[in-house]
């Protein structure tokens, strides 16, 4: 418990260094080591897809995922398939 304590604190202290940096957002990030929201965004959007479909959440009211009919991938039935629009629209 006091290793966990221990831990926050110097993790505070090293985020009050990082406000006090010169730069912009980004120099933050690198020093303080921290994935950007881009990344963490990505990482979320996996999470959701892998609940998905593996059923966490009721089928009913989670959207329909398709998977690729002729999959060939190792130990893997679940390669989702790229749906994409083909419709044109002209003026």
């Amino acid at each position: 418990m006091c290793a966990s304590i221990v831990d926050i604190y110097y993790l505070t202290a090293e985020i009050r260094r990082g406000k006090k940096l010169q730069g912009g957002h980004n120099d933050r990030l690198v020093h303080l080591k921290l994935p950007t929201l881009k990344y963490r965004r990505l990482c979320g959007d996996m999470i959701e897809v892998f609940k998905i479909m593996y059923n966490v959440y009721d089928p009913e009211v989670s959207p329909e995922l398709w998977y690729y009919p002729k999959s060939n991938t190792q130990g893997n039935k679940y390669k989702l398939l790229n749906r994409t629009v083909g419709v044109i629209f002209r003026p």
